[in-house]
């Protein structure tokens, strides 16, 4: 039996008043910017009128398809939920009141999605069971003629009668609507299976969905077939129930994860959402900033198009969300689909999720999960938690160090494991920030990795490891060529002992062995070689050479082998034979182009004791370096004489006695001054406050070698030696100008100026030397 109309047309009247004709323009203009949101409005009622038929009817298996027929004068929509009674009508009938206010577990709970269809009709129709009615005026239902329907059908028909939309018009938004619709519109729907378009025209269109059920999750297939497209996306939802205050009754949050596809991949992967509005069964404007979609029976704004955030029910359920997401990374882990598709879906980004935001605490209940338990996928095909994780800076830190080497190379108590392959700083460097900066996870930079590699760490390594090793270095030159690997002993001797690859002076710790295993000399017996095996292997000994270590050659032997003999005195005087052939080697490794070992070579060939010499007073035999060795010759034995410091060299064959002028042995008396400078001066003091130089290449401290010895009771033939050989050819350096300032430039009103004599001009102008003809000796 129908309702009374009449009756709840008066009682509607009595309560808003008979003159009740402007709530169009509010309900289509100030509630919905978009007046087609109308076709939302009626998929929420059909889905709640179903949802109400199933729990009246739970073992009725009706259809559950919504139908839109769109004519040129009106639009029909058919659906098989629940029939009319009395309540509806007054409820439709009314404004601003609905049937389920208290209902949060329906859509349509505000009481005013149905008069959203004002915005293209002045008189709906409905169509229910036994209820046919038009609703003229907005609250005043009148019974009409029933219409040609199937059993348990509900039909709504709107005429195209509003006074400021024609019919052309509204077609064509209602088509347009219609037609670009998604599939994603069934995704949260659980009543609803199809929404069916058809057109005066006879085009038409579907949506649909399809579920099935995987673990404890739903996998939802939405499938569109409308205006040309033919789209199918699959989805995996997750929920989890939240009870509803006061009442026996829950709700339930939802997730949904988009699953892509991949070559030979059946199951599929989640992909990141690019756009992620919160969902209320239906989108909102409100942006999660989420890689997934989330819905929930939040309180939203009357249109339901944005979401009050400080709404108590709302603050209820977003850590409830948390909390299934948390959940279901567990899930997906055990469903082999917690991939980095689904972390880069997770709130990552520090800035899209303040304190003070919405969803800061999903942000918060997800970090806190992916720190504390194994939901990270490592690169052995398992999981680990953040803690424990690691990511190399570059992909041959991955390939070289195990998981075990790991943990030993930072001595960590703990064990470290490193993060899939398919996380990289460049690919995706999103989610490389947040694992590293908000979760922590230990990033193994190349430059760390360096300065970690200790000597206790390389010693354990095999020498398979250490070959790898090298080989990977050859790519990474800024590491050894001045980075912090060049300090760190990776040099593997034959002995197994580990040094760095260069001393303080830049000359290598090590050298390479020859490739045919035979020492080229047996000297380099005492030489330290880099382990035979690593050195033959070619990648490894490519990266060798060009970190600098060299193959020896005889300057090598004379600086690693020759020399170091004479300082230690491994060297008899008496064994002249093997003395001569190194210092034969000596003369060639000077001769070759020792490259930057030059400076090296020349310092120690000048320095070190290897010149065999005789002292020119007791005669005794020594090895002294060449700057104090001199040549033999009659006029230096006699300016010598009787001097203990003199040494002059053995009776080399004449080439090395050559040689050894060259590299410092002297064949003149040597006279020590300092040299001049682009002016000419002298530059005897420079310090703050005081400057003294000396003019004309005047050194007022130049020595001449023996100088006061050699003028004590000196024979004439010395005396005349010392005067015309030593003093007339060096007269400038006897005495000079010097200047003194205590200001850098020499200004003329801070400078003095003085005549003076140097030291050795001092020795020779005071000093009685000269003989007389009644012999006395005399000062000049």
């Amino acid at each position: 039996m129908p309702s009374d109309y009449l009756r709840i047309t008066q009682d509607n009247i009595r309560r808003r008043g008979e003159e009740f004709d402007d709530i169009g323009e509010l309900l289509s203009r100030q509630l919905y910017s978009d007046r087609t949101h109308f076709v939302y409005e009626l998929l929420q009622n059909a889905e709640d009128a179903l949802l109400r038929r199933s729990k009246s009817a739970p073992q009725c298996d009706l259809p559950r398809p919504i139908a839109f027929h769109l004519y040129r004068d009106r639009l029909e929509v058919r659906h098989y939920g629940q029939v009319f009674d009395e309540q509806d009508v007054r409820g439709v009938s009314d404004v601003l009141k609905g049937t389920k206010h208290n209902e949060l577990d329906q859509i349509g709970k505000f009481g005013i999605g149905f008069k959203s269809v004002y915005a293209f009709t002045a008189s709906p129709e409905i169509h229910s069971g036994e209820e046919h009615f038009r609703i003229e005026r907005y609250i005043r239902p009148r019974g009409i003629a029933p219409c040609q329907a199937k059993p348990g059908e509900t039909v709504f028909v709107f005429p195209f009668n509003h006074a400021n939309v024609s019919s052309e018009m509204a077609m064509r938004e209602i088509g347009d609507r219609l037609k670009t619709l998604s599939g994603r519109t069934l995704l949260f729907l659980r009543h609803i299976d199809r929404i069916e378009w058809h057109f005066d025209d006879r085009r038409s269109g579907s949506y649909r969905r399809k579920e099935t059920t995987r673990g404890t999750a739903r996998e939802v297939t939405v499938i569109t077939e409308s205006d040309g497209r033919n789209e199918e996306e699959k989805w995996l939802l997750f929920q989890r129930p939240v009870p509803i205050p006061n009442t026996s009754s829950s709700v339930a949050v939802e997730i949904a994860f988009k699953l892509g596809k991949d070559k030979g991949d059946k199951d599929g992967r989640i992909v990141k959402l690019l756009k992620s509005p919160l969902v209320v069964f239906f989108p909102t404007d409100k942006d999660t900033r989420l890689g997934f979609l989330l819905q929930a029976s939040y309180r939203t704004t009357p249109a339901r198009d944005n979401v009050p955030e400080h709404d108590d029910w709302n603050r209820k359920l977003v850590p409830e969300t948390a909390t299934l997401i948390t959940g279901a990374l567990s899930r997906l882990k055990e469903l082999q689909l917690l991939t980095v598709g689904v972390l880069e879906a997770l709130p990552i980004s520090a800035d899209d999720f303040p304190p003070d935001s919405m969803f800061y605490p999903v942000f918060t209940a997800v970090k806190e999960a992916l720190i504390a338990h194994p939901l990270l996928p490592a690169d052995d095909g398992t999981f680990v938690s953040a803690r424990e994780a690691a990511l190399p800076g570059a992909a041959w830190l991955r390939e070289i160090l195990s998981d075990t080497q790991l943990q030993q190379l930072f001595d960590s108590k703990t064990a470290l494991r490193w993060m899939t392959h398919l996380i990289t700083e460049g690919t995706t460097r999103a989610l490389w920030d947040y694992l590293t900066d908000v979760l922590s996870v230990k990033e193994v930079s190349q430059e760390r990795f360096a300065s970690a590699a200790s000597k206790e760490f390389l010693s354990s390594q095999s020498d398979a490891w250490m070959t790898k090793f090298y080989a990977k270095l050859t790519g990474v030159e800024s590491l050894w060529k001045h980075g912090p690997l060049r300090r760190q002993p990776i040099l593997r001797l034959e002995d197994g002992k580990h040094v760095v690859p260069f001393r303080d002076d830049g000359s290598p710790h090590a050298y390479l062995p020859p490739l045919d295993g035979h020492r080229a000399s047996a000297a380099w017996g005492t030489m330290r070689f880099v382990r035979q095996c690593l050195a033959t292997d070619k990648e490894s000994r490519e990266f060798l050479k060009r970190l600098g270590i060299p193959e020896p050659d005889v300057v090598h032997e004379v600086l690693e082998v020759i020399l170091p003999n004479y300082e230690a005195g491994r060297v008899a005087v008496t064994a002249i034979k093997e003395h001569l052939a190194d210092v034969q080697k000596i003369q060639r490794a000077m001769r070759a182009d020792a490259r930057n070992n030059k400076w090296r070579l020349e310092q120690a060939v000048r320095n070190q004791f290897w010149v065999l010499a005789s002292n020119g007073v007791t005669g005794e035999e020594a090895f002294r370096s060449p700057d104090r060795v001199y040549l033999r010759s009659p006029e230096l034995l006699a300016y010598f004489d009787g001097n203990s410091d003199a040494w002059f060299a053995h009776p080399y064959p004449n080439d090395i006695l050559a040689f050894l002028v060259e590299v410092g042995v002297a064949k003149a008396v040597r006279i020590k001054c300092r040299s001049p400078e682009y002016d000419g001066s002298v530059r005897i003091t420079d310090t703050y406050g005081w400057h003294v130089k000396g003019l004309n290449g005047f050194d007022s401290a130049c020595e001449i070698e023996g100088l006061e010895r050699a003028i004590e009771n000196a024979p004439p033939d010395r005396a005349r030696y010392i005067w015309n050989k030593l003093l007339v050819p060096n007269w400038t350096l006897i005495r000079g100008t010097v200047l003194s300032s205590t200001r850098q430039g020499f200004p003329r009103e801070a400078t003095t100026e003085r005549y003076d004599f140097s030291t050795m001009g001092k020795l020779v102008a005071h000093k009685a030397w000269l003989p007389t003809e009644n012999g006395q000796m005399r000062s000049p």
